[in-house]
């Protein structure tokens, strides 16, 4: 089964999250060096989690055999950060990528 679209990449570093609504939309923004050095997390459309890797020159992207749903992800975060309730900013996600039950 092939990756269904929206995607969310969320950027380690910076810790910046963006959402794709398809492949060429993934591909034309993310930098190979990146995915080299596992600065993306990323998940589908139902919230499983994305393995992201090369093969010579291409970006691959495959759901992963193991790694933590985007809501338990995003449960985390909220966490770490200290946040009382999630932010609007996590509901919206939690919304969009139909994960609020």
């Amino acid at each position: 089964m092939g990756i269904e679209y929206p995607i969310l990449i969320f950027e380690r570093d910076d810790q910046s999250a963006f959402v794709f609504s398809s492949e060429d939309d993934f591909q034309s923004w993310i930098e190979k060096p990146d995915v080299d050095n596992a600065e993306y997390l990323a998940w589908d459309r139902y919230g499983k989690a994305l393995h992201l890797f090369t093969e010579k020159d291409t970006i691959i992207i495959k759901h992963a055999k193991d790694g933590k749903t985007l809501q338990d992800f995003l449960k985390r975060y909220a966490t770490s950060k200290d946040l009382k309730q999630f932010s609007p900013d996590l509901e919206l996600i939690l919304f969009v990528f139909d994960l609020s039950k």
